[in-house]
């Protein structure tokens, strides 16, 4: 597709400069192309999905995350997303009275 649209843009060029031959010559290699491109296409029409996902280049992608500090970092997804606690901590007793007042404030 790139080089397709590369050709049509020096097709255009070469129109616009008035060089009639060499317009010529690029729509004629532009033609080559395209017709290439739908005979490829074509052809690929009945080979199964997974063949053609073997021919996709494999992308790695990190995700950062950054701080109010403006200091980066990869995203840890192997670590539990959620509050602090494994499960709720109580901070009043039965009666109402506050026995807790921190997450780590011990009896």
């Amino acid at each position: 597709d790139t080089q397709l649209n590369a050709l049509g843009a020096k097709v255009m060029k070469a129109e616009l400069m008035g060089d009639s031959v060499k317009a010529e010559k690029l729509k004629k290699k532009l033609e080559e192309l395209r017709e290439l491109k739908q005979s490829q296409e074509e052809t690929n029409r009945g080979v199964p999905e997974v063949v053609k996902e073997r021919n996709v280049k494999e992308e790695v992608i990190v995700l950062t995350r950054t701080d109010r500090f403006g200091q980066t970092r990869p995203v840890d997804l192997s670590s539990s997303t959620g509050s602090r606690y494994s499960s709720k901590q109580s901070t009043h007793t039965d009666k109402g009275k506050r026995k807790k007042y921190f997450h780590d404030d011990d009896n």
